[in-house]
């Protein structure tokens, strides 16, 4: 008889944590999260957000982890926070792999085109997302989630069926390790904005999802992170914020196989559904 040696059972290889970093403005507080590689690339950054907006006015949630890369936005990063501070009202900075997305108000299309052509002259090849709305009343995506009041959810018999199933299936992916959303996820959320804007009084909940790679701690707060991602953008697409709240199941709802690269990518997604019975 042949005995086979086995070797040592070999843990499951997690995916390395990406560096992210977003800046959210509301009501004067100025709020930095994100992973950044050293103690001198966060100081830069962090130190950038106290100058224009004061360092009382500065929340510091900016991780530093030796494991992550640095990548060349990180120097673009003060640059890009300045002309936030001087333009948009609000403003929401998010810049995650290859992508930077600006969003909050500005007060005009001048003023919007000429945010984007100073990000994108100093983005450092990052793909600029445009996020700005114009004109002082705007809804902001910023918007922290909440539930939505009773007042807002008197809708047309039969509402609540007919958006569910106009929902049903709308899957938008994400970026590998990201809460950048792909071309084609934009797409989906552009479909979904019209879908939820054409009934009114419904609330939907939006839930984050991801592939198994990676610890199931931080699959769940990437999980929401997307789901965050896809609100703010409902928002600015229309979306009364009061209708839409937010929630993660990480890597515990797969809709694909984990064990293929294919799977894997349809697995990062956000889903959309009709909360019955508020």
């Amino acid at each position: 008889m042949r005995l086979a040696l086995l070797g040592p059972p070999q843990e499951a290889v997690k995916a390395p944590e990406k560096p992210f970093l977003t800046l959210n403005v509301e009501g004067g507080t100025a709020t930095l999260t994100g992973t950044l590689p050293d103690d001198d690339t966060k100081s830069r950054i962090t130190g950038q957000a106290a100058r224009v907006y004061g360092r009382a006015n500065m929340v510091d949630r900016v991780r530093v982890e030796s494991s992550v890369a640095k990548e060349p936005w990180m120097k673009a990063a003060p640059s890009i926070i300045t002309f936030a501070a001087r333009d948009v009202h609000n403003a929401r900075i998010e810049i995650e792999k290859d992508a930077v997305r600006v969003s909050g108000n500005v007060t005009s299309q001048k003023v919007k085109n000429k945010v984007l052509r100073s990000v994108a002259g100093t983005s450092r090849g990052l793909k600029v997302q445009d996020g700005l709305i114009v004109g002082k009343g705007a809804v902001m995506a910023a918007a922290p989630a909440t539930a939505a009041p009773a007042a807002l959810l008197k809708a047309p018999a039969g509402a609540v069926e007919t958006l569910g199933q106009q929902l049903k299936g709308k899957l938008s992916p994400f970026n590998f390790n990201a809460a950048m959303m792909t071309p084609q996820g934009i797409k989906i959320l552009d479909e979904v904005a019209v879908i939820i804007n054409g009934t009114h009084g419904v609330p939907v909940e939006i839930s984050g999802h991801t592939c198994s790679m990676g610890p199931s701690d931080y699959n769940l707060s990437l999980g929401k992170r997307r789901a965050d991602a896809a609100r703010r953008y409902l928002i600015e697409k229309g979306v009364r914020a009061e209708r839409l709240t937010t929630m993660s199941f990480g890597e515990t709802r797969p809709v694909a196989d984990n064990e293929t690269r294919e799977g894997r990518q349809i697995n990062r997604r956000t889903e959309f559904h009709v909360k019955k019975g508020e």
